[in-house]
């Protein structure tokens, strides 16, 4: 608590002074030049991703970005030099986040919006029900348990779901654990992780139920075991949370009724904790993945802040890999759908895919209302 303290009042002292470009300028470059480094040190996916690629690429990316954080005039301007080497490293899970210029804060927003927690179910017909799940932030899922126990007894009575999480920006596992009861039956593969144990990863993890999810205690139940067995490891190694890499989860009979019949709407929007749910729901027999692939953010995962050193700004970083790794890799084409969908090239098509996969559900064709009057 007093290191967190003083970093953001360091922030604000920073913050309390105008900047000329000059000064924004050099403070950029010593961010820039702290990262390497600390990525080869730090960053669960950094040394995977240099030996696939070499050096020579990110040589470039380097004096590129130099370049540009030499020229810098802003902030906006450091920060888009920083996120362009960045993006060098790996695409998602890896990204560069401005500090509150008055307050300091250093939370991590997960989602654009408060709205986007809110989770939406709504009864199409008397067989089917759409539930609109755009965020597994921990504040949605809270959300998601009471929507799907104040409907419950609707939820029963239809034999059909689509869960549309098309736009789900990922956030934490633990946020759609109030789905799976509903969904999965018998017992389930789970892949584990590997965490990086290193002095820097251990102080990120012991501050970031804090800044992430305050007042979540599955968050900080999830993270003392953690944090435990890399204090015990040997530093700059990759440590399990259990002792084997693959665990097979018994489910336990539902207190639900299940739906016969489940489409999960997904897309190239579905990023990080999401995936992972597509990983585990499709374990159902009940299941199909339809829509086109998610993005692929979720080899490397669980992100945790670093301050960088002009304290205008920190890093969030990848601290853990999957155990899937090398044999299974998500981030290279996502999580592929069991049926494939072209992407709508319209809001009006974007909205009709729920209409033509509730069709589908109720025996109907899954084509394009047009297509199937041509039929």
């Amino acid at each position: 608590m007093k290191r967190w303290l003083a970093l953001s009042l360091a922030s604000f002292l920073v913050f309390a002074a105008p900047s000329t470009a000059s000064d924004v300028a050099k403070d950029c470059l010593s961010d820039l030049n702290y990262l390497p480094l600390f990525l080869l040190k730090n960053d669960a996916g950094a040394r995977d991703h240099l030996a696939r690629v070499g050096g020579g690429e990110l040589s470039h990316a380097f004096a590129r970005a130099k370049t540009r954080a030499q020229a810098a005039s802003t902030e906006t301007a450091c920060n888009v030099a920083i996120a362009g080497y960045l993006e060098a490293w790996r695409s998602g899970h890896l990204m560069v986040q401005p500090i509150n210029t008055e307050t300091g804060d250093r939370s991590i927003a997960v989602g654009d919006t408060e709205r986007d927690y809110e989770p939406m179910i709504r009864f199409l017909s008397p067989d089917t029900a759409l539930l609109e799940v755009n965020s597994f932030h921990p504040s949605a899922g809270q959300r998601l348990q009471r929507e799907l126990m104040k409907k419950r007894e609707e939820l029963s009575s239809r034999k059909n779901w689509i869960i549309d999480v098309r736009q789900n920006q990922g956030g934490s596992d633990s946020a759609y654990q109030p789905l799976l009861p509903w969904l999965l039956v018998d017992d389930i593969v789970e892949v584990q992780l590997a965490f990086l144990a290193t002095d820097d990863n251990i102080d990120a993890s012991q501050e970031v139920c804090a800044l992430y999810a305050p007042g979540d205690q599955s968050c900080v139940e999830f993270m003392k075991p953690v944090i435990e067995r890399m204090r015990d490891a040997k530093p700059g190694t990759f440590v399990g949370i259990e002792d084997h890499e693959i665990e097979f989860i018994q489910i336990p009979d539902s207190p639900y009724k299940q739906p016969e019949r489940v489409a999960v709407l997904m897309g190239e929007d579905c990023v990080s904790s999401c995936e992972q749910f597509l990983l585990t729901a499709r374990q159902s027999f009940a299941v199909k993945l339809i829509g086109r692939s998610s993005k692929g953010n979720l080899d490397y995962s669980n992100l945790r802040p670093h301050m960088l050193p002009s304290g205008k700004r920190q890093l969030l970083y990848a601290t853990s890999k999957s155990f899937r790794l090398p044999s299974m890799p998500v981030d290279v084409a996502g999580v592929m759908p069991d049926i494939y969908l072209p992407k709508p090239g319209s809001v009006d098509e974007w909205k009709a895919e729920v209409s033509r996969v509730q069709n589908w559900l109720e025996g109907g064709s899954l084509a394009p209302v047009d297509l199937v009057g041509e039929n």
